[in-house]
């Protein structure tokens, strides 16, 4: 019945758009004092204008992140239409609680207003206006789909394809200026779906198409919107293939367009959307400061006051800070004893982790129950879930319960590949390797840590695609373990290997990979092929190859500009053998190598190397967290000017007189912190420093 109504919608095409309909897709100010006249007369004596009227409310309250009261009036209009016997009316009112369920994530009544609004429309008069509408609604309908916090399946994103399918062959077919508006954001949403479904090159292209496209709404907020919409979409597929530079052109675009709005709901938005931007880039110490800002600006009753605080407080708790953390969480105890509202799993979830690291390990396990049961009473998203198996995780790692790790990992793995959740995929991996480890599974660990390298171990000339900065963090992370999985075969001349070709790309990200300066390309000689092939997959989504052939040609669509191969080979070359290098090397037998490396349970152990003696490995009795205040400290001390040799005797105690080296000269290679301790500066006895005794590079 719908495809026949759309087929029928499509091929019936008139030229006349009615003024009342064009204001349907525009934003307008609402004129408060009406507004007041028309609720005060409600339900009785209203007439269209003050349908109208109700309608500005709704986008007013929505702008203002007041859901609640934009459902409220949403209702009104719905009666004041159905007393107007308007069905043109009543069919907007329909699509207006569709949005109004929607934006308060009830996607099954919100499926459920769509429907019943596009039933409508179908028995409207066949014109320009009505199949516009229908247009809108459409796109409206599709994001019940194509949005990533809400689609709960990957199927369903074949059912918004569909959806988006009508209003893009409409806007083809009609060429005129009245439908260029509904075009413009019907490309919006199709390149929202790519981008969905992992196909974020194919999502840019489509995104870039809106600069022929101009809105031909003559109202400038409308226009400001629309622009808003384009740059909150294009600068999170910028980071998704890891051009942070445009990424950041975007962020920056952004800001411009939420400036020129009288509301702040999208103020805050570009805000959220910078303090991920920081996150992705590694620049945490910037987190907090955009959030308070955005904090600031937001009502405090609203629900987006809620979610900025909560992911406040979570990414204090991913940086370990959980003192701090503690104290904000009594801070949103006491805001919601005052009306603010938070979103109830967030909460049990925060909670499980302070509960854990108080050491109340029962309290947190009821957290946790709570999460999972406001998961199944919320009707909440897939996304919600895999926040939880994430949360879980960390907690199961540092309890070193690797059974249940792999037990909570293995259901994560198989979450995140249904709903193609490729950033969640090398942590999930790397956590399962860990459990095995833990488990004494030595060969499986294995296994598992070449699946997280095969997925992004690209070419290290650039950054890998389609991963952030902290996915290259963990990139790191699966490199220790296999230099601790050398360890625990005694194959030390491997793991020292794995250990140098780690820091040497380490060191590489960290001088020559500065993600903001990376040039990331798109061939322009494939974007028509790229172009093509999604038209084709609008047409017919359920083609599971279309798809296939779309990842082939965005793989070859996407090129970087090359850093100097010469200078990558000094940095990591893995292929030379590095004992043989030494060997041949014209260093002396009065000469000891150091070279440390912090393993993935973050212990330190040093290797050594001495001509004519035997290499070794030995562990030291000091942990990554230890040598991170040690630093701290010493830098404090350094810049005070009051660094003691007794000081410098209690570090050599650490780090080098387990060693027991007789060596003149100590050529040394830290590992993470430790290239801020002045080696030279140490001392052996408290007395002399230990460059006036050894040589140390």
């Amino acid at each position: 019945y719908y495809l026949h109504s759309l087929l029928l919608l499509i091929l019936l095409v008139s030229s006349a758009l009615n003024l009342f309909a064009q204001s349907n897709i525009q934003v307008l100010d609402l004129n408060e004092k009406r507004f007041q006249e028309t609720i005060q007369k409600f339900p009785n004596l209203l007439n269209k204008n003050d349908w109208i009227i109700l309608k500005q409310k709704v986008k007013s309250e929505v702008n203002s992140d007041k859901l609640d009261r934009a459902l409220e009036y949403s209702k009104k209009a719905l009666i004041l239409a159905e007393n107007l016997k308007d069905k043109l009316l009543v069919a907007r009112s329909l699509h207006l609680l569709g949005d109004s369920y929607q934006l308060l994530e009830k996607l099954e009544i919100a499926l459920s207003y769509y429907e019943k609004s596009f039933e409508i429309y179908t028995t409207l008069e066949n014109s320009d206006a009505t199949r516009i509408e229908a247009g809108y609604l459409m796109n409206d309908w599709a994001s019940l789909y194509t949005d990533p916090y809400f689609n709960n399946e990957q199927k369903e994103l074949v059912e918004g394809l569909k959806l988006l399918y009508f209003p893009f062959e409409m806007t083809n077919i009609n060429q005129t200026a009245e439908f260029e508006d509904l075009k413009y954001l019907t490309y919006l949403k199709i390149g929202k779906a790519f981008g969905v479904s992992g196909h974020f090159i194919s999502q840019i292209f489509w995104l870039e198409k809106l600069d022929s496209i101009s809105t031909n709404s003559q109202n400038e907020a409308t226009k400001i919107q629309r622009n808003f919409e384009l740059h909150f979409e294009l600068q999170k597929a910028y980071r998704r293939i890891g051009n942070y530079e445009k990424s950041f052109m975007s962020l920056t675009a952004l800001n411009d367009f939420s400036k020129k709005q009288s509301h702040t709901g999208n103020q805050i938005k570009y805000l959220r959307e910078l303090a991920d931007f920081y996150g992705d880039i590694s620049a945490f110490q910037k987190i907090n400061p955009v959030i308070n800002q955005a904090l600031e600006k937001a009502d405090k009753t609203t629900f987006q006051f809620g979610n900025l605080y909560t992911f406040k407080v979570l990414k204090l708790l991913k940086q370990g800070n959980f003192k701090e953390a503690k104290s904000e969480l009594k801070n949103i105890e006491i805001l919601e004893k005052k009306g603010s509202k938070f979103n109830q799993l967030d909460l049990a979830v925060i909670r499980a982790v302070i509960f854990w690291y108080e050491g109340d390990n029962e309290q947190s396990k009821k957290q946790f129950l709570l999460a999972d049961k406001s998961f199944v009473e919320y009707n909440s998203t897939w996304r919600s879930k895999l926040f939880i198996l994430y949360w879980k995780s960390v907690i199961l790692l540092l309890q070193k319960d690797y059974k249940k790790l792999k037990t909570i990992n293995s259901e994560y793995l198989s979450l995140a590949l249904e709903h193609n959740s490729k950033d969640s995929l090398p942590l999930i991996y790397l956590n399962l390797a860990k459990a095995e480890i833990g488990l004494g599974n030595l060969e499986q660990a294995k296994k598992v840590i070449a699946q997280a390298s095969l997925l992004i171990d690209t070419k290290r000339t650039v950054s890998s695609a389609e991963i952030s900065v902290g996915v290259v963090e963990i990139l790191f992370e699966v490199y220790q373990l296999q230099t601790d999985l050398h360890l625990a075969d005694n194959k030390i001349a491997e793991a020292f290997q794995s250990s140098e070709s780690l820091k040497g790309r380490w060191l590489n990200e960290k001088i020559a990979g500065n993600p903001l300066k990376q040039k990331v390309f798109l061939d322009p000689k494939l974007k028509s092929e790229i172009f093509d092939v999604t038209i084709q997959i609008l047409k017919n989504p359920k083609d599971e190859q279309l798809f296939a052939k779309l990842s082939e040609l965005e793989k070859k669509a996407i090129f970087y500009e090359s850093r100097s191969n010469q200078q990558n080979k000094e940095f990591s070359n893995s292929s030379k053998n590095l004992l043989s290098e030494l060997e041949k090397s014209p260093i002396d037998n009065k000469t000891a190598v150091v070279s440390y490396t912090f393993t993935n349970d973050r212990k330190l152990v040093a290797f050594v190397w001495q001509r004519g003696k035997e290499f070794e490995v030995k562990q030291l009795l000091i942990t990554k967290e230890e040598v991170d205040n040690l630093v701290k400290g010493i830098q404090e001390r350094i810049k005070n000017l009051i660094f003691f040799k007794n000081e410098g005797q209690q570090i050599y105690d650490k780090l080098l007189k387990p060693l027991n080296l007789q060596a003149k000269h100590l050529i040394i290679i830290p590992d993470k912190g430790l290239w801020k301790i002045p080696f030279q500066a140490l001392s052996e006895d408290g007395k002399t420093y230990l460059i006036e005794n050894k040589t140390v590079s």
